[in-house]
């Protein structure tokens, strides 16, 4: 994890990455409920629920390996990018809020104060949409202007942070 110029960038290791294994319990109309080992993993069940592909479901839900779970999300043969794209940002802020809701370590991370006025930037070279299409230590990482992914994961956790700040502030 590195912080500078008022971002944080993380990949795969670190708790707030989609990729850190924890545990989560997840609820669903079909399965009611199920364990995952990350948020990776309980976003590529989701997607098998939504399109309603029980033959890979029932594998993906014993994959140990959050890189492994990805690959099984992978044709799917049902699958309509256009429907999936209205739903998987909400999906995937109902899974990363459950991630800290339920991981007392994992939360005491996210809101501790030097992740206050930051911007998280999910560094995975491979991902455009969740991420910057960068890795971390690329040189253009540090500046906004030259990301090639939309960093939609720094939306959910800022949402999600926000959301618990309030939640435990009632409490």
């Amino acid at each position: 994890m590195t912080f500078a110029n008022g971002f944080c960038l993380y990949y795969n290791k670190e708790t707030i990455s989609p990729y850190y294994k924890c545990n989560i319990i997840f609820p669903s109309i079909e399965l009611p409920l199920f364990h995952c080992n990350s948020v990776l993993h309980a976003f590529e069940i989701c997607k098998l629920l939504y399109f309603q592909n029980y033959d890979k479901l029932f594998y993906a839900t014993s994959i140990k390996l959050p890189k492994d779970c990805i690959k099984v999300g992978y044709d799917i043969p049902n699958y309509n990018k256009s429907s999936w794209s209205n739903i998987k940002f909400d999906i995937m802020y109902q899974i990363e809020y459950q991630k800290y809701l339920q991981n007392e370590a994992a939360r005491i991370e996210l809101l501790e104060p030097k992740y206050d006025n930051i911007e998280f930037v999910y560094a995975n070279p491979l991902d455009t949409y969740w991420g910057i299409g960068l890795g971390e230590y690329a040189n253009a990482a540090m500046h906004k202007d030259k990301w090639k992914g939309l960093n939609r994961h720094n939306e959910i956790l800022q949402k999600v942070r926000t959301n618990l700040i309030k939640y435990y502030e009632t409490m």
